[in-house]
């Protein structure tokens, strides 16, 4: 569960809005500590360093309405694994509702805020048609998650 969560936080930081993509990914080694995970989905910084960037974040009215959803599914994404992240998804939601945070999240397949992509590709494939602003274009390298 702790995985997801990193992983939904990882889908909030890319979906904020503007980034600076000189770098878009830092190499790390083993487990972060909770704190260092957010710092390097927040502002780039590198565990146990400074930021590279100004933290991203909603604002206050934005973060109390977010909405999540999955938006895209390719043909090849494995069917049998759909409900798995499904209940995940919906899970993630209530945990991350349930937590103090001044963030509400609302399941939404119309046009989310926080858009979830279930997409098939290879090694070395290249992401594209995500809508996504400086997402689309990055080549996925071997053993790289894009969410």
């Amino acid at each position: 569960m702790k995985l997801l969560r990193r992983a939904i936080a990882l889908t909030l930081f890319l979906c904020m809005g503007t980034f600076a993509f000189a770098q878009e990914y830092i190499t790390t080694q083993g487990r972060l500590s909770d704190p260092d995970f957010y710092r390097l989905i927040s502002c780039g910084a590198p565990p146990g360093g400074d930021c590279n960037k100004p933290i991203v974040r909603w604002s206050s009215r934005d973060a109390r309405r977010l909405t999540v959803g999955i938006t895209r599914i390719d043909p090849a994404f494995p069917a049998s694994r759909i409900p798995q992240i499904e209940a995940a998804v919906s899970s993630a939601i209530q945990q991350l509702n349930n937590s103090g945070a001044d963030i509400k999240l609302r399941p939404s397949a119309n046009r989310p805020k926080i858009p979830i992509l279930l997409l098939d590709i290879p090694e070395g494939g290249t992401l594209h048609g995500t809508g996504i602003s400086g997402l689309d274009g990055i080549e996925i390298e071997a053993a790289r998650v894009q969410i």
